[in-house]
């Protein structure tokens, strides 16, 4: 992003001075201002529609997932595969991060110490919420994860715990459960929250991002400036970024 302010600042400060050159007085002046904002409205539109069209998608490189619940850090893993994360719903690209790691991750958000973070790829954090009675697709089949359930299952402490809330729910079978449990409760917590993060963006073809990070029940890192962007948005103009094909 700071590279596109550059060239905006550059291309600004050309076409200001050619217009310097060639006019003079006050028709100079007015003239020079239209210029510039004309080129200054053109770059940020370009700027800003591509930065949507890659929040849409899911960005590509690596990708830092972390679910929380409000100051609670629920569970986090990265999806390291070189695609999208459109892409990546339909298989399973994520890699669990340990608990230890998770620690360290939530320590320097809390102090927004992004700096070491940026530079190893995209930080997308998601409030648990934008996952209340949502449709979750397990083993072909879909089936509704209600408030409460997913509220219960994030304070899960143990496996047994966390496949029995699922289970009671008929989230995940008899059988299903029996398996999870062998897993572990850090891979069960990753694999329910890609689920439901990989239904979510197919659902919605990736506009739940757009408007979860309007709503700011998504923070991600770095900043782009569409997402600097969004809450100027007029209306119309959100609904046609998620209009837009793919």
């Amino acid at each position: 992003m700071t590279i596109q302010i550059i060239l905006i600042i550059i291309g600004l400060a050309l076409v200001f001075l050619l217009s310097f050159r060639l006019l003079k007085g006050v028709i100079k002046a007015l003239i020079s201002v239209v210029i510039i904002s004309i080129v200054l409205i053109g770059v940020l539109g370009i700027v800003i529609y591509t930065d949507a069209m890659a929040l849409k998608k899911g960005f590509e490189g690596e990708k830092t997932i972390i679910i929380t619940e409000e100051q609670l850090l629920i569970t986090a893993f990265k999806i390291t595969s070189d695609v999208t994360l459109s892409s990546a719903i339909n298989q399973k690209f994520y890699e669990s991060i340990t608990p230890q790691e998770i620690d360290e991750l939530f320590e320097k958000i809390k102090e927004e110490d992004y700096e070491e973070i940026e530079e190893n790829g995209i930080l997308i954090v998601i409030e648990q919420k934008t996952f209340y009675d949502d449709e979750i697709t397990l083993s072909g089949r879909k089936i509704k994860m209600e408030e409460q359930t997913l509220k219960d299952f994030a304070l899960a402490t143990s496996s047994n715990e966390a496949t029995t809330i699922l289970e009671n729910a008929e989230v995940i079978t008899q059988q299903e459960a029996i398996i999870l449990r062998e897993e572990g409760l850090h891979e069960i917590k990753n694999k329910i929250y890609y689920a439901l993060l990989a239904t979510k963006m197919k659902e919605t073809k990736g506009n739940f991002l757009i408007k979860e990070v309007k709503n700011q029940n998504i923070n991600i890192k770095p900043e782009m400036l569409s997402i600097k962007m969004l809450n100027f948005f007029p209306k119309k103009i959100m609904n046609n970024l998620m209009n837009v094909t793919e």
